[in-house]
């Protein structure tokens, strides 16, 4: 129990690093982006717009930009990634100061 609540208190304040072949999670290349996590995009400071009654959203975290450039995720005219806001999530989310869930 000590152990757990240790890694969740380094997980929390140490930065996001690069993920390494040994560590690699689910989804895309560069950002891990799948449909399947606990987060959503819709939770994120790095959606382009925001509109509630839409399904698909703009990203532009760089990670998410780079799976865009390698056609692991579609991107508009822009270059920015097309995201499912309800069930989309990368490894770099990052959740608005104030926001919980």
């Amino acid at each position: 129990m000590i152990r757990r609540l240790r890694e969740s208190i380094f997980r929390r304040f140490l930065p996001v690093r690069e993920a390494k072949s040994t560590d690699r999670g689910i989804g895309t290349p560069s950002a891990e982006y799948a449909e399947e996590g606990p987060y959503h995009c819709s939770d994120c400071v790095y959606i382009a717009k925001r509109n509630p009654e839409k399904t698909m959203g703009l990203c532009f975290e760089k990670h998410m930009l780079q799976d865009a450039k390698t056609g692991d995720v579609h991107r508009n005219a822009n270059g920015l990634a097309i995201v499912n806001l309800q069930k989309g999530c990368c490894r770099y989310v990052k959740v608005p100061r104030g926001k919980t869930k």
